[in-house]
């Protein structure tokens, strides 16, 4: 992704996915909401700028970012969660997997990412352990965080990121401020507002 243009991730229309979304009206005003005060609409956005990536996802829950992710037929998705959620419909570019990715010892194929999303538990521990993995293996990609300013471990783990990042929560998650944010791992990634 070179750049990112919060005017043209505002344009994004998502009404089409609604058919992967559980029953539920209010997780349907996610995708339809023309205001939506989620991070779906960036998903979407990011995965639209190339082809041919391989994206890994880390918390599926419900499937609603890895099918924004999935916008882009010709990305892999490939998408881990702790609960089994095989019940719910998800785009045929998504692979599922259940448990923890380094439990798992599977941690290795971060590495050959192009983009990661972090959507976890939202303690900090876990997203610093990640963190600090592609860190120290000298990945060259972009990390997205969810809910950065959800709490205080959040922030605290937000903080103490010294590779180059961008608040996105204006483009991102901004209901109830929650936040979301860009890992830039390799200097890709320009921000116009």
């Amino acid at each position: 992704m070179k750049h990112l243009i919060n005017k043209e991730v505002k344009k994004i229309k998502l009404s089409h996915l609604m058919h992967y979304v559980v029953r539920d009206e209010m997780k349907q005003n996610f995708y339809d909401d023309e205001t939506s005060p989620h991070h779906y609409k960036l998903l979407s956005y990011i995965s639209q700028q190339k082809d041919n990536q391989l994206i890994y996802e880390l918390g599926t829950h419900w499937g609603l970012s890895s099918t924004a992710l999935a916008e882009n037929k010709s990305n892999k998705i490939i998408s881990y969660d702790v609960a089994d959620r095989r019940h719910i419909k998800l785009p045929s570019n998504i692979e599922r997997r259940v448990g923890n990715i380094f439990t798992l010892k599977q941690e290795h194929e971060l590495l050959t990412a192009d983009i990661i999303f972090l959507d976890t538990a939202h303690r900090g521990d876990f997203e610093d352990l990640v963190y600090k993995y592609l860190k120290l293996n000298e990945w060259k990609g972009i990390l997205i965080l969810d809910d950065i300013n959800f709490n205080t471990p959040m922030r605290e783990f937000w903080n103490s990121i010294d590779v180059k990042k961008y608040d996105v929560t204006e483009v991102g998650h901004s209901e109830g401020n929650t936040g979301t944010g860009i890992v830039d791992f390799n200097n890709q990634v320009t921000l116009i507002k």
